[in-house]
């Protein structure tokens, strides 16, 4: 995400003073450049994110004609593919984490509506948001290119033995995602998945495969009393940066399969 972006932003919010600090916060950000938009109702929320659209949405749960988780839950269920932070009165992380779990991109106090917290929080949810995306076509085109049968590789099973050895790995890097806060900690990560990804594709691996390794670390883990909600959060990006990785491999072997097809005849 380049700096000089300006990031369209919907603050979903009826204090007047959050309203205000959160302004004042965004629009003299050193982190970024905002545009901001104001709902002070559910229900114009719904129609300003249905007449255009915004790189985020700051959600207020206590609006005066929606309240609590059911709140989120409808902005994401109307609008499928909304960039949502989610702000709280109680400092509760439990709930925090709940929507989380639910679809938002991150959680926020309202006592951190004044604070670089926010503009921050915004960023990284944006850039988190449109990484799923993308990880989520790549994820699609996997799929689609084994079915299609576009390499024998692709649509098999890796040898388990050799899959056994890669879940303690993934297991790891489970847990190091949880913990990833920074930004140099996150690209570290992201080079262990694609390391990852790589070598399963080695192996001939395929969707079921990294879904199999994935559901069976989580499932060490919570054996292990290590199950937090935001670890299956964490473990959903890994997932999907693994197979982000798995594509790239097949798609780089679907273009050089016709130069391998030319090359006996010559030309």
């Amino acid at each position: 995400m380049s700096t000089r972006e300006t990031l369209k932003v919907l603050l979903v919010e009826d204090s007047p003073s959050d309203i205000l600090l959160a302004r004042r916060v965004l629009e003299h950000s050193p982190y970024g450049r905002f545009k901001i938009e104001i709902a002070n109702r559910l229900a114009q929320c719904n129609e300003l994110l249905f007449q255009r659209d915004y790189d985020a949405v700051v959600l207020d749960l206590g609006l005066p004609d929606s309240q609590g988780e059911e709140t989120l839950r409808h902005v994401l269920v109307e609008h499928p593919g909304c960039c949502v932070v989610v702000c709280t009165v109680t400092e509760d992380q439990e709930l925090g984490l709940r929507a989380v779990r639910d679809g938002a991109q991150d959680f926020l106090f309202k006592a951190h509506l004044g604070s670089d917290l926010l503009a921050k929080s915004i960023i990284f949810a944006i850039e988190r948001h449109r990484r799923l995306a993308a990880l989520a076509r790549e994820k699609e085109f996997l799929e689609a290119y084994a079915a299609r049968g576009g390499a024998e590789a692709a649509g098999r099973d890796a040898p388990p033995e050799e899959l056994a050895r890669e879940r303690e790995g993934y297991r790891a890097l489970l847990q190091e995602a949880r913990a990833a806060r920074t930004a140099p900690q996150q690209a570290a990560l992201r080079e262990k998945a694609a390391g990852l990804g790589l070598r399963l594709g080695l192996l001939g691996a395929g969707p079921r495969d990294v879904a199999d390794l994935h559901g069976r670390a989580l499932a060490d883990l919570e054996k292990a009393g290590d199950g937090a909600p935001d670890l299956h959060e964490a473990g959903r990006l890994i997932a999907l940066q693994v197979m982000g990785q798995l594509a790239q491999h097949y798609r780089e072997q679907a273009k050089a399969a016709p130069a391998r097809k030319r090359k006996p005849g010559g030309a």
